[in-house]
């Protein structure tokens, strides 16, 4: 299961698509997650969340927080975002799961900004149901010709718009050579840690290789008290 999780900052509150928040659930431990929305489009703040069957904090985000609550967060934090300043570089996104939520934040970022070079974003996922962005990346990419959308599916029936595999192998495979290449990878910490060898190895440069690994585990124990 995913949700949207929307927040609406009550002071000024600066950071860049893909960065990541602390979020503490009253009296309970702070879980990271990443930000999904694009400060471009100055709307609220959101995360996308997969829920956790037994997890502390995303079953009552999703079953019990109601609208109006007010929650602990810590952030921005992190290095995982667009950097303006090379509109003509190619870029790979690679994830899986509530992946997706970041990396769709940074390429609407990045088109936001006017970059010109390839944009190629590839999610997966072990069923259909879990390509919850797959409408909204295919819209984007109407609107895009440098933005391609790549749905991947690796255990479950499939149809000629997707991809039979994992993403990150199907990618990787796509694209033997990623020299000059932009690379961000976000979602299971496992698949994170095996691409992004496998692009280094593709080419890419270690400094051009941006990951967001999810690991479930705490972030801070005192996260700063900003208010939602």
């Amino acid at each position: 299961r995913f949700c949207r999780l929307h927040l609406k900052a009550l002071s000024p509150f600066l950071y860049q698509a893909g960065q990541a928040i602390s979020l503490r659930r009253p009296g309970r431990v702070a879980r990271l997650f990443s930000l999904s929305s694009v400060p471009e489009a100055k709307a609220d703040l959101e995360v996308q969340i997969e829920v956790q069957s037994g997890g502390q904090l995303t079953p009552w985000l999703y079953e019990e927080a109601e609208e109006g609550m007010q929650l602990e967060m810590q952030g921005p934090e992190g290095y995982f975002f667009y950097l303006a300043g090379r509109p003509e570089q190619n870029i790979l996104l690679i994830g899986d799961g509530a992946g997706a939520g970041s990396l769709s934040a940074i390429a609407k970022s990045a088109l936001a900004q006017g970059h010109t070079g390839t944009i190629a974003l590839y999610h997966g996922a072990r069923k259909i149901q879990g390509l919850y962005l797959h409408s909204e990346l295919k819209i984007l990419e109407e609107k895009h010709q440098n933005f391609h959308y790549f749905p991947c599916v690796s255990r479950d029936d499939f149809f000629d718009t997707l991809r039979q595999g994992e993403a990150a192998q199907i990618a990787l495979g796509d694209f033997l050579d990623l020299a000059g290449w932009r690379v961000f990878i976000a979602g299971s910490s496992t698949m994170v840690g095996s691409a992004k060898i496998e692009a280094y190895i593709a080419g890419a440069s270690s400094e051009e290789i941006l990951t967001d690994p999810f690991d479930g585990t705490a972030f801070r124990r005192f996260p700063r008290p900003y208010a939602f």
